[in-house]
């Protein structure tokens, strides 16, 4: 899918379908999956709210497996009110299907449009995750519209303090470099993707973007993947009626797309399980848990500890960075960083929502400058807090009414919709 804000760029990936569609004003409201941000990067990109709930609050129960241990559903709307309204809907199901929406069992899920309040944001307190703000190679344009965000926010009523993730080494950002610290097998490697590089994402279990520090030591937290058997157990489900039933056999179908084939080969013929990989020394995700659920992997619990004590020692209530530190990128660009800063909510399984803040123009494809491209801000909250960063993100919304609709789509042709009011189209 093609972004609508500018037809030469990317869409996001992933649910790109659902953000594009939901952008360029096809419909009301979308539905997605993210694992490592697969519906807050196209929310970002095609200025939207995009909601990943805290790991347990949605069921994961007819969801094509990307990594399941950090699958989740997701939405996308064009207005805090909407993602407000169907969160409320899909929240706190225990379904038997999916062992980790048990996670929510003791939670009493509110209307969360009961916090779209006046002054929302008086009175909150962020933390600013400048690891996630000022990167390397980010976009200056986009830094300087998170800067004058947060300063129309306090003036707003809201404070702010910087804040830096105790133990935590990413290659969620700007950079997306490895920055020396070591694979499993110990040699260290430049990447150029948000996961990694492509044969590792689906297939190479020592493989790591992202570490947590362990006793003393980093532990690699992407060391395990299980695609095949968590595919395979879906195509075997009483959730779906395909008629292939393993990797192998869709593998040998021809259908898979060309650019996407080695990626997917990797993954379709790899030989360990979880249950192998979880006893393998050789691989030091391992002793995180292997490939557990969250609450049995010992970094990503860790993690989140280690984040959550460090934010109530401030008495922040929620992280905010930018969701992206680049532009979305031209088709068929394959150097130019995508500045994909959504892996901490992924790893720690907490909630987190991006909204618009603004536009800026970058250098076009075959044109001086293309159409003004979205900037988000992303807002991290305490686990199943989603009411608090749903307020927090009301109040930007309502603050800075920074949507606009992309030029060449009309508004969708639904009566009494609750839209805020937006920006014309340039």
């Amino acid at each position: 899918s093609r972004n609508p804000y500018d037809l030469n760029r990317f869409s996001g990936g992933s649910s790109g379908g659902s953000g594009a569609g939901i952008g360029s004003n096809l419909g009301l409201i979308g539905l997605g999956s993210d694992t490592g941000g697969s519906v807050r990067i196209p929310a970002a990109q095609q200025a939207l709210i995009g909601l990943r709930p805290t790991q347990g609050l949605f069921s994961r129960t007819g969801i094509v497996p990307t990594r399941l241990p950090l699958d989740t559903g997701g939405i996308l709307g064009r207005t805090v009110r909407d993602v407000a309204k169907l969160t409320t809907v899909l929240a706190g199901f225990q379904d038997p299907l999916d062992p980790i929406s048990f996670y929510s069992e003791n939670i009493t899920v509110p209307n969360y449009e009961d916090y779209l309040v006046p002054n929302a944001l008086a009175c909150m307190k962020f933390g600013i995750v400048l690891d996630y703000v000022e990167t390397l190679d980010g976009d200056a344009n986009s830094k300087a519209l998170f800067h004058q965000a947060v300063e129309n926010m306090t003036a707003a009523g809201a404070t702010f303090v910087n804040f830096t993730v105790p133990g935590w080494k990413a290659n969620f950002n700007g950079t997306e470099q490895i920055r020396g610290f070591p694979n499993a097998d110990g040699i260290p490697r430049a990447r150029n993707t948000s996961f990694g590089d492509a044969t590792s994402y689906y297939a190479n279990p020592g493989g790591a973007s992202s570490y947590f520090l362990v006793d003393g030591m980093y532990e690699a937290m992407q060391s395990c993947n299980p695609f095949k058997e968590d595919l395979e157990a879906y195509l075997s489900g009483g959730t779906t009626t395909s008629p292939v039933k393993t990797a192998l056999e869709i593998l040998a179908s021809g259908l898979i797309h060309p650019k996407q084939y080695l990626r997917f080969y990797n993954g379709a013929t790899v030989t360990y399980t979880k249950a192998s990989f979880a006893s393998d020394i050789r691989y030091r995700g391992a002793t995180c848990g292997g490939c557990s659920e969250l609450e049995e992997n010992v970094c990503r619990m860790g993690l989140r500890k280690s984040m959550l004590d460090a934010m109530a020692l401030e008495g922040i209530d929620a992280l905010v960075y930018l969701a992206l530190s680049n532009p979305p990128k031209v088709l068929g660009d394959k150097i130019s960083p995508m500045g994909v800063n959504s892996g901490l909510s992924s790893w720690s399984g907490t909630p987190s929502i991006t909204v618009p803040i603004g536009f800026v123009a970058y250098p076009g494809a075959g044109a001086a400058v293309s159409p003004a491209l979205p900037v988000a801000m992303e807002i991290l909250g305490k686990p199943f807090a989603e009411h608090t960063i749903i307020k927090a993100a009301y109040g930007v919304e309502t603050l800075l009414m920074a949507r606009m609709p992309p030029r060449g789509f009309g508004e969708c042709g639904v009566t009494n919709l609750v839209v805020p009011q937006t920006r014309k189209a340039a």
